[in-house]
């Protein structure tokens, strides 16, 4: 039971990590881009500003909000809250041209940068 929880923690955790993560950077990129700042602040009056104020958010508005999903999505490319990417080859690799080649072997692990 210890371990279930222990696995359930982390899920929890990485998440408020990542997400953290990710609005802080594109709040700091939304501040030294002050146009698109504005665009993005102006689409999202122009979706949501329908006088109430107190209705809940669609899933069709949240579609609407295209220039703001682009920008969050280069914030997310440019500063990616999981920069590694691990895997485990299931053929052999070889790789280079320029300076001779190198064959990763089966069953290597690997980790990608982003």
């Amino acid at each position: 039971m210890e371990d279930v929880l222990e696995e359930a923690n982390v899920f929890i955790f990485e998440g408020h990590d990542t997400t953290a993560s990710g609005v802080s950077f594109s709040l700091f990129l939304l501040s030294q881009n002050p146009e698109h700042m504005a665009k993005c602040y102006e689409e999202i009056k122009e979706v949501f500003d329908n006088g109430g104020g107190d209705e809940y958010v669609t899933q069709q508005q949240i579609n609407h909000l295209t220039n703001f999903s682009m920008c969050i999505k280069e914030c997310l490319r440019m500063y990616s809250p999981v920069p590694l990417i691990g895997r485990q080859l299931h053929n052999e690799v070889v790789i280079g041209k320029c300076h001779g080649t190198k064959a990763l072997q089966k069953h290597t692990s690997i980790l990608l940068r982003k």
